[in-house]
C-alpha cells in the first residue's frame, strides 16, 4: 500500500464523478436484477454500490480539502485502495456525520437517542457490521456451522434485498447532492 500515491485534488475530482456514476449504475443494475427476483446478486450489487459512494466522497475530501485534514494520509489510503471493511465502517460515520449529527452526538456522549434516531442508527450500523457477508452471500454458497444450513443466493429475500438496497440508495442520493459542486 505505501507504494500507491493518493491522487492530487484534480485527479480526485476525475474519481470522485467516476465513483459516483458507477455507484448509480451499481444500484441501477441491482434494480434489474431484482425486477427478475434475484435478489441475491441484487443486494451484493447495492453493497458495491455503497462502497463506490464512500469512495466518492473521500475523494471529495482530498479535491475539496487537498489531503488529510479529517482523515490521516494512510486512511485515506486504505479507504481508497484497499478496504471493503475500512469503506463499511468510513460510510457508515459519514452518513451518521451527514445524516444523524445529532444522535451520533447523544450516543457518543451517553445522552439518551430518540427511537427513530436509535432505529436509524442501528440499520446502518448493522449494514457496516455485515456488508462483506452480505455481498458474498449474494454471490456464493455457503454452509453456516451453527444452524447446519446452507446459504445461496437465491435464499436472499426481497424484503432483505430492498432493505440494504434503500440503505445504499440513500447514502448514494446523499453522495450526488455532497458532490454535485464538482459536477
Amino acid at each position: 500500500m505505501t507504494k500507491n500515491r493518493l491522487p492530487d485534488q484534480g485527479e480526485a475530482v476525475v474519481g470522485l464523478k467516476l465513483a459516483t456514476d458507477t455507484a448509480r449504475r451499481l444500484l441501477d443494475s441491482a434494480q434489474l436484477l431484482a425486477a427478475g427476483q434475484h435478489y441475491g446478486p441484487a443486494r451484493s450489487l447495492a453493497v458495491l454500490a455503497f462502497e463506490e459512494s464512500v469512495k466518492a466522497r473521500t475523494l471529495a475530501h482530498i479535491a475539496e480539502a487537498g489531503g488529510g485534514v479529517i482523515f490521516s494520509e494512510d486512511d485515506l489510503k486504505k479507504i481508497i485502495f484497499s478496504g471493503h471493511t475500512e469503506r463499511h465502517r468510513t460510510g457508515f460515520y459519514q452518513h451518521m456525520v451527514s445524516e444523524y449529527p445529532a444522535a451520533l452526538f447523544k450516543a457518543l456522549a451517553g445522552l439518551k437517542v430518540e427511537a427513530d434516531e436509535v432505529k436509524a442508527v442501528t440499520e446502518w450500523s448493522e449494514l457496516k457490521d455485515s456488508a462483506n457477508a452480505t455481498k458474498m452471500a449474494g454471490f456464493y454458497t455457503d454452509f453456516d456451522p451453527p444452524t447446519s444450513k446452507w446459504r445461496t443466493p437465491a435464499s436472499v429475500s426481497q424484503a432483505e434485498f430492498e432493505k440494504t438496497y434503500n440503505l445504499a440508495k440513500a447514502f448514494q442520493d446523499a453522495t450526488e447532492s455532497i458532490i454535485k459542486d464538482f459536477r
